[in-house]
């Protein structure tokens, strides 16, 4: 018997890729019968198999794929550690970032179906939660001030969702080396389907701290750096330097909808113990990273000294209609030899490289920073309402580069301070729009 998939490629269109699920069932005198034989194909014109390259800086690197996989299961040993390039004292301090992808969850059917798509823990395009390359990458390549590298079009398993991964690595300063900055865009890429509903997207990344023992590691939280983070272990006062000193983690920069900059802080971070979310699955669970991805704010494992990861939720979209473009731009970073504040001033400087290199310019959206409410100048009235969204769970400023009143890059009780001494000090004006 022979049965013919697809005949005349009528699913196909030239340079797509679709998948086709489906199965056969055989009827028969058999008193199993039915038989049921499931089908899964590819139908394309070219298949794009996973391509990796490595983004340098001055003290650092990281192996990234052009599937949205960076770190490579530590496979490469590039994982923004610094045995190579850092002049680190310890040989073997060589898995920061073991391990990571973005992550995209939502709902198809109605809410009937849940999927999740990543990268991580060698899930590739013939797995059903892999992301699928169909366009080609770009090579890492010197842009003077940073190296960058570019996975083209990549698509969920069902060709519904697009995700393009960029990746910049700062060249030529030397204290701005310790830190990669991402830009995940995510839209659809099937407009015939129905559009998604109950949309997560974010990143999970398996960060192992060098430590004396294993990958044991501390974790925590920076709420006004949007950072979560991971500490390596000390146990025994030995070594060439204390490893409590080595830091890990990822801070969100900001988010922008069709070129419109909208928010500066994520839906929600938290670290995870590997025991129980990723040991017993190889990997990943998909319900398990749904759930995990569905909640807010900021949290840290119960577990404590123990092999970690950690997973951001960038943003939830009830759903994703044709022509919507959303941009998320974080920051991967890691620090050697150092205290907390030594890390935090690491990611402060990572955002200053993003402000100056990286950062979208808009128009559309500053037109006077300081201008927190919108309503064309700055007063009193921008004072009142940066309190009540900093504390009292007021409504976001309508553009977040005037409420980031000072240009940091990000809306905190720094501005509030900054705009206390304009109006009432004599205070510096607030920088002019970017």
């Amino acid at each position: 018997m022979q049965v013919q998939v697809n005949v005349g490629g009528t699913v196909n269109n030239p340079g797509s890729i679709v998948f086709l699920a489906g199965y056969l069932t055989f009827n028969s005198t058999d008193p199993d019968s039915p038989h049921i034989l499931p089908i899964e194909a590819w139908i394309t014109d070219t298949l794009i198999q996973p391509f990796w390259d490595t983004i340098r800086t001055s003290c650092t690197r990281l192996v990234v794929g052009s599937s949205g996989n960076f770190g490579r299961q530590g496979l490469d040993k590039y994982t923004l550690d610094y045995v190579v390039l850092g002049g680190d004292c310890d040989s073997s301090a060589v898995d920061y970032i073991y391990d990571g992808s973005p992550v995209i969850g939502f709902c198809t059917n109605g809410g009937a179906d849940t999927m999740v798509n990543f990268s991580a823990f060698s899930v590739g395009y013939v797995d059903t939660s892999g992301f699928v390359p169909i366009g080609d990458h770009t090579p890492t390549t010197d842009m003077g001030e940073y190296e960058v590298f570019e996975t083209g079009v990549i698509v969920t398993h069902d060709s519904l969702i697009a995700i393009e991964k960029i990746w910049y690595a700062p060249k030529t300063h030397p204290d701005t080396c310790s830190f990669v900055i991402e830009c995940i865009k995510i839209y659809l890429y099937d407009t015939l389907k129905p559009p998604p509903t109950s949309i997560y997207i974010g990143e999970a990344i398996d960060v192992d701290v060098p430590a004396d023992t294993g990958a044991r590691n501390h974790s925590g939280f920076d709420y006004d750096h949007s950072l979560i983070y991971q500490q390596g272990s000390e146990e025994d006062g030995e070594g060439c330097q204390p490893n409590d000193n080595r830091w890990g983690g990822m801070d969100f920069l900001m988010a922008y909808k069709n070129g419109v900059p909208y928010d500066s802080t994520p839906h929600g971070a938290r670290t995870l113990d590997n025991a129980t979310q990723i040991y017993p699955y190889d990997g990943y669970a998909e319900d398990s990273l749904y759930k995990y991805m569905s909640y807010s704010g900021f949290a840290v494992s119960d577990s404590d000294n123990v092999d970690l990861n950690m997973i951001m939720t960038f943003d939830t979209l009830a759903t994703l209609l044709p022509g919507d473009t959303y941009v998320f731009y974080i920051e991967v970073v890691t620090h050697m030899n150092g205290t907390l504040q030594d890390f935090l001033d690491e990611v402060e400087r990572s955002k200053r490289f993003f402000n100056d290199y990286i950062r979208p310019v808009s128009s559309s959206c500053c037109k006077v920073r300081g201008d927190v409410d919108g309503t064309g100048s700055i007063d009193v009235g921008d004072l009142t309402y940066l309190v009540a969204y900093l504390f009292q769970g007021g409504t976001e400023p309508p553009c977040d580069i005037e409420g980031d009143v000072d240009g940091t890059g990000s809306i905190d009780v720094g501005d509030l301070t900054f705009l206390v001494a304009y109006l009432f000090q004599g205070g510096a004006d607030p920088p002019p729009c970017t």
